[in-house]
């Protein structure tokens, strides 16, 4: 906990509930399904101890896309800003998940924005609508997330949720955001 600086602790808890809400509403598990299911594809059928290990590489850098890419939304910031925030700041490297070892590795500017693209928009924007719906009631989040309880994205509800959110999420975005 910072003592004495309200912004920070406001964002911390912002992060924190925006991590929650995107593992109980199951958005980060859509995303990286979506993701394997394209990297599958891509690979056509291969399957060695090498595809694998890019697998895993693949899942891994799937999370760090799908939540570099909502800091980003959130912050409002360039890539470079981004990527530079994501250097000093350790509250931001925990919730995108870059590892804090000796040596700190952020994405760099390039890297932000290849995330951003990592699935197709259309994919991304039902992925970033669940979200905001959750964020507007997060006992949506345990809901719709629930393993057994019909909620798990296949809900005709919850495929409308994911369309018409889209554009609710991208007008209001700015209400939530929060500046570095």
């Amino acid at each position: 906990m910072v003592h004495g600086c309200r912004d920070y602790n406001q964002e911390k808890r912002l992060l924190e509930r925006i991590d929650r809400i995107l593992v109980l509403s199951g958005v980060e598990q859509l995303f990286l399904s979506l993701s394997a299911e394209r990297f599958e594809a891509k690979a056509a059928g291969t399957r060695s101890e090498d595809h694998l290990h890019a697998m895993e590489r693949h899942i891994r850098n799937s999370r760090q896309a799908l939540r570099c890419t909502v800091l980003k939304q959130l912050t409002n910031q360039s890539y470079r800003s981004l990527s530079a925030a994501l250097a000093r700041t350790p509250l931001y490297r925990w919730f995108c998940g870059c590892p804090d070892f000796e040596v700190v590795r952020v994405p760099g500017k390039s890297t932000l924005q290849d995330y951003a693209q990592w699935l197709p928009e259309e994919d991304m924007q039902k992925l970033l609508a669940v979200l905001h719906s959750t964020l507007a009631n997060e006992d949506k989040a345990y809901m719709f997330g629930r393993p057994g309880s019909g909620s798990n994205g296949d809900d005709p509800r919850d495929q409308e949720i994911m369309r018409s959110g889209a554009g609710f999420f991208k007008k209001n975005m700015a209400s939530t955001r929060v500046t570095a």
